[in-house]
């Protein structure tokens, strides 16, 4: 098997995992470590792996796995759904003090959300304020009845990932060869409000994204799907910002934040609740391992075929 055909079978296997068949264009956007693959190249060699990957309708598949397609439509009209009911809660965020970016990240992000799942956000924010930041984000969140609750989790706002704008750099976040989850993650990542294209900035301050996706690129958004910064973004950011008193609200959250977190946090490489000045990551479970695990499996039945 050419280094082409390998590339081609792990894209497919990998997002199998997440039950969804990609277009050729999409393979050729997150093909695994190829470099400059035509599209007429790739698609002959997709159908010289027949026995491993089936196109119904232009959708790539596994072999035996085609009822995916029907998942994909059904959670593109979810995620469709979501983004509709929340995108006016998104643009109130952007108007707090602090938040320079809004990105949506893991399913949403690529319109594959289950229907009772939430949206998970990504915040970039301004240099040295990302504890006030969290604060009145997680405070409106809170208020408007909108954070995920036990037993409840359909379409609220998951802000359990902050990003200093001078801090950029996610290498440290890689664990082995779990970094393939990782290297997705960013490259999905949704800009819905980043007037600064700090997305943009995002891969380039990551150069192993596209060592290990060489053909993604920044998300081109039509104006339809991003919040625009305005004036009144700039008035409200700086009134409210009289407000944020990063010393005094890092110390009032770090002693009302639940002891589960405060156990779970270590240093960046290695743990799955970090608290910094720089970066804040919230989520009890790291899911990478099970991941790498599933797609192992997902590969060695691939080529058994």
């Amino acid at each position: 098997m050419t280094s082409l055909q390998r590339a081609i079978v792990e894209t497919i296997c990998y997002f199998d995992l997440f039950d969804y068949p990609l277009t050729l264009a999409e393979l050729e956007r997150y093909l695994w470590q190829a470099n400059s693959v035509s599209t007429v190249t790739l698609a002959n060699t997709v159908a010289q792996l027949s026995t491993i990957i089936a196109c119904t309708n232009g959708w790539l598949t596994l072999v035996g796995r085609e009822q995916i397609i029907q998942t994909r439509h059904e959670r593109y009209n979810a995620s469709e759904q979501k983004w509709h009911k929340r995108l006016p809660y998104l643009r109130l965020l952007s108007f707090l003090p602090g938040v320079e970016a809004i990105l949506i990240v893991n399913t949403l992000a690529y319109h594959n959300a289950r229907p009772a799942s939430d949206i998970d956000l990504l915040i970039i924010t301004r240099p040295g304020k990302i504890w006030s930041t969290r604060f009145f984000t997680t405070l409106l969140a809170k208020l408007l009845r909108l954070r995920p609750r036990p037993g409840y989790t359909k379409d609220t706002l998951c802000l359990s990932f902050y990003l200093d704008r001078s801090q950029l750099d996610l290498n440290a976040l890689n664990n082995g060869s779990a970094d393939r989850h990782q290297a997705y993650w960013l490259a999905q990542a949704f800009p819905v409000y980043d007037p600064q294209q700090l997305a943009t900035a995002l891969l380039i301050a990551n150069p192993w994204v596209k060592q290990r996706l060489p053909q993604t690129v920044p998300l081109q958004l039509h104006p339809y799907r991003t919040i625009r910064h305005t004036w009144l973004h700039h008035i409200v950011q700086s009134g409210l910002g009289l407000l944020a008193f990063e010393g005094l609200l890092k110390r009032l959250q770090l002693a009302i934040l639940p002891r589960q977190l405060k156990q779970l946090h270590g240093p960046i490489q290695s743990a799955v609740v970090v608290l910094s000045d720089r970066l804040l990551k919230f989520h009890t479970y790291d899911p990478r391992p099970e991941l790498t695990k599933r797609f192992q499996a997902n590969l060695t039945l691939a080529y058994s075929r």
